[in-house]
């Protein structure tokens, strides 16, 4: 995990990393965030993961994240692929 220069978070926010998430500098993030680069299961396209498996019986997908700089993170913010 790498997160830039002069980047600020509130509280309670959590990353999971599995492969890596990569945060640019003056980066600022609202309270009450996840960030995570992995999943049990996949759920895109035709590819889904019966919800009949328990998550810990699910493969585990990870792909690296990026957050570009200067970004802003607040309250009702969408991100979409």
């Amino acid at each position: 995990m790498c997160i830039g220069a002069n980047c600020k978070m509130g509280d309670y926010v959590h990353i999971s990393v599995c492969e890596k998430v990569e945060i640019g500098k003056n980066c600022l993030m609202a309270s009450n965030i996840f960030i995570s680069d992995n999943q049990h299961g996949v759920y895109k396209g035709n590819e889904k993961t019966s919800p009949e498996i328990v998550p810990d019986d699910r493969k585990i997908y990870r792909a690296s994240i990026y957050i570009g700089e200067d970004v802003c993170i607040l309250p009702n913010v969408r991100i979409r692929t």
